[in-house]
């Protein structure tokens, strides 16, 4: 596969898996080629239409060549030409001649730059049993651009922006794998990108400010993962994922974090109200959520806590309803199960209601019956011939003895929170508190964000 020239590192991000059915309009900006195992020529030269600007589409075609077996295809048709100019079941690559100017489009048309899927670099087209699945290869530093304005605010102060850099390409360089069809995902599942309509000049510029830094310990390359708010503790992998706890992933207690949520509430920011957070449910409403994760308990009577971590983080729950008990463990189970922003509540029941129901003594349910005698002997008696007077707790219905309960059954839950994700590594507005002047402390540089949330590590330049 031939590569970007002068480029030391680079990239391959998943933009979409298309289902078989659905082809795919690309509009190509700058010089490209087209190779599927072979160069085969320019862009400009197979499918002319503007030297600049090219627009095809792309078809998945299925080849039947013996029962049960089957070949995929990809077709690519120049604008409404019945015709395709290449055929192949190769992957394609359109291969730009720089990241830099070059760029394709998979929205074409669209005018509005917001809405624009537009992307720097190469386009990997894969045929795949299932449909097309569209890859983007990039310069690292190059995707960085279309990264860090998707997980911070290009208008945060530098230093917070640097460290998000530092944590996007030290987490990206941590997952390249030349195995596999992809690195990262586009979303939340890896890094959130968006590409070269999500850019923003002075982010790039903090981007080329770093170039090639990264964060390591004992020389390699570490996960650097991160979040937006930890609620006030930093967490451990062990505590979120119940694997072997990584030395620069320690536990502790988060004062930026909780200066940060100070800040937000003081200056009226909606913000706070994400980060520090309450969330109600009806009962059905909780029900519903709990059933569309795979938990279907029926009406819920309880929702609680059963293990907490140290540093107060929800590490195990126990969801009980009409139909049985669910345990919900660890972090990415509890909040998905819960829909809650992270792991880090406590919850109550805000409204109850109260309804008595009649517990008959059948053979099924009590087949013995004992009473206590007035000088305190324990005796078996027969049920049958078993008479109550002057009880409000135990009753005679049908013929039958028997008792009342009164059940209390849950309308409402709160849920209240702190913190939005798992909590490991840096915190996304702690590191925005700490890059600013506040009356506990002078902006701190993006090197001491970097070593606060991640133990004992350094910042190394790899190029």
């Amino acid at each position: 596969m031939p590569t970007l020239a002068g480029e030391q590192v680079k990239v391959r991000i998943l933009l979409k898996d298309l289902p078989k059915t659905e082809s795919q309009k690309v509009k190509l900006s700058g010089k490209y080629q087209i190779y599927d195992g072979s160069i085969l020529k320019n862009v400009e030269d197979l499918i002319y239409k503007d030297p600049n600007e090219t627009i095809f589409t792309i078809k998945l075609k299925t080849i039947e060549i013996a029962a049960n077996l089957s070949e995929y295809w990809l077709e690519l048709y120049k604008d409404n030409d019945p015709i395709p100019f290449l055929v192949t079941k190769n992957p394609v690559i359109f291969q730009a001649y720089s990241d830099t100017t070059e760029n394709f489009n998979l929205t074409p048309e669209r005018t509005l730059p917001q809405r624009l899927e537009r992307y720097r670099g190469d386009l990997i087209i894969i045929p795949k049993a299932t449909g097309i699945r569209l890859v983007n290869r990039l310069s690292l530093e190059k995707y960085l651009y279309g990264v860090v304005p998707n997980e911070v605010s290009a208008s945060w102060p530098v230093n917070a922006i640097k460290a998000q850099i530092l944590a996007a390409r030290t987490y990206a360089y941590s997952h390249l794998n030349p195995d596999k069809e992809f690195d990262l995902y586009p979303d939340q599942r890896s890094q959130v990108y968006g590409g070269l309509s999500s850019e923003f000049s002075s982010v790039n510029a903090l981007v080329d400010q770093t170039a090639g830094e990264v964060i390591t310990y004992n020389g390699k390359v570490i996960t650097a993962l991160f979040h937006s708010s930890n609620g006030g503790y930093i967490e451990s992998n062990s505590t979120i994922y119940g694997t072997t706890e990584l030395p620069y992933l320690k536990a502790k207690k988060d004062i930026y974090d909780d200066e940060a949520a100070l800040l937000l509430k003081a200056r009226g920011s909606s913000s706070y109200n994400v980060i520090r957070w309450i969330k109600e449910y009806t009962a059905s409403e909780l029900q519903e959520q709990l059933k569309k994760s795979g938990y279907d308990v029926g009406e819920v009577k309880e929702v609680k806590i059963t293990k907490t971590a140290t540093t107060g983080r929800a590490m195990e729950v126990t969801v009980t309803g009409e139909k049985g008990s669910k345990i919900l463990k660890y972090d990415g189970a509890i909040r998905k199960a819960l829909g809650l922003n992270s792991s880090r509540f406590t919850v109550k029941v805000s409204e109850k209601k109260y309804e008595t129901k009649f517990v008959p003594l059948n053979a099924t349910e009590q087949p013995k019956i004992y009473v206590i005698t007035g000088d305190g002997e324990t005796k078996e008696v027969d049920k049958e011939n078993l008479n109550v007077i002057g009880s409000d707790e135990v009753a005679m219905e049908n013929g039958g003895a028997g008792y009342n309960i009164v059940e209390e059954i849950p309308q409402k839950f709160t849920f209240i929170g702190q913190g939005w994700g798992h909590g490991l590594g840096m915190s996304q507005w702690g590191a925005w508190a700490m890059a600013q002047q506040t009356k506990n402390h002078p902006p701190f540089d993006y090197r001491e964000i970097i070593k606060y949330y991640y133990t004992g590590v350094k910042i190394t330049k790899i190029y």
